[in-house]
């Protein structure tokens, strides 16, 4: 067992090495998630404007306004 002990803490080294590696990883996934989360309350909170702004022009014209049509003449100005 003594004659193996090199092999033992070689291999021992590549678990520690693994094990940092995978914390690291999980670090990152646990950001990635975080920063998901942030951008899909972002969409959301945008989703709940767009619709009052439509529910408002809705009251304001009697008509739904088209948001693809829009932007098609906003991008035809720019």
């Amino acid at each position: 067992m003594i004659n193996y002990i090199s092999e033992i803490k070689q291999i021992l080294a590549k678990y520690s090495s693994i094990k940092r590696e995978m914390s690291n990883l999980e670090d990152h996934v646990r950001s990635l998630k975080l920063r998901q989360n942030q951008i899909e309350l972002e969409l959301s909170q945008t989703r709940e404007i767009e619709r009052a702004l439509i529910d408002k022009i809705k009251v304001e014209t009697g008509e739904e306004p088209n948001f693809y049509k829009i932007l098609e003449e906003i991008s035809a100005d720019a």
